[in-house]
């Protein structure tokens, strides 16, 4: 599966097995994941064909589940994965992924074995949505952040810092 474009890391495949394993114990598995950015779908549905075309790895796709269903769970993966930097690999944290994007966040998160810690930086008046920094590059030009959170996220960054 290496030579996968959207699994061409382990940590990608073992993140993918064990969100593919929910799905078989938890049917809202797939529900909860609805409202997270899909950006590579393509990339991700060739591989979820290849894995069912495969003799052994079909067995981690659920039955029953559609190539289209798996490839955007593979997607939601690749593209909301946190870092955990001392573990070398990355995790999924629902509830992140679902933060919208600024690069002047109101919140910064860091990660602490196998967590993930959210930490308000900023007053966040009463309803207002919480944001991080998607790419963590407040220092880069704002065409460059803009060119990349569009290539990686599939949005034009609109924030206070790259519209001025």
């Amino acid at each position: 599966l290496t030579g996968l474009d959207a699994i061409g890391e382990l940590d990608i495949a073992r993140r993918l097995i064990k969100l593919l394993n929910m799905c078989r114990t938890d049917d809202q598995v797939e529900t909860h994941t609805r409202p997270c950015t899909a950006e590579n779908m393509p990339a991700c549905l060739e591989a979820i064909k290849a894995i069912r075309e495969h003799k052994l790895a079909r067995a981690v796709l659920p039955a029953g589940m559609a190539d289209e269903v798996a490839a955007r769970l593979l997607s939601v993966l690749n593209t909301n994965s946190h870092e955990l930097g001392e573990w070398g690999g990355s995790g999924f944290f629902l509830l992140a992924c679902l933060m919208e994007h600024s690069c002047r966040p109101n919140c910064a998160f860091n990660t602490s074995g196998t967590d993930l810690w959210v930490t308000v930086v900023q007053p966040v008046p009463a309803g207002a949505p919480l944001s991080i920094d998607y790419t963590d590059s407040v220092f880069e030009p704002a065409a460059a952040r803009v060119a990349h959170l569009e290539a990686s996220y599939g949005f034009c960054c609109t924030c206070a810092l790259c519209t001025r």
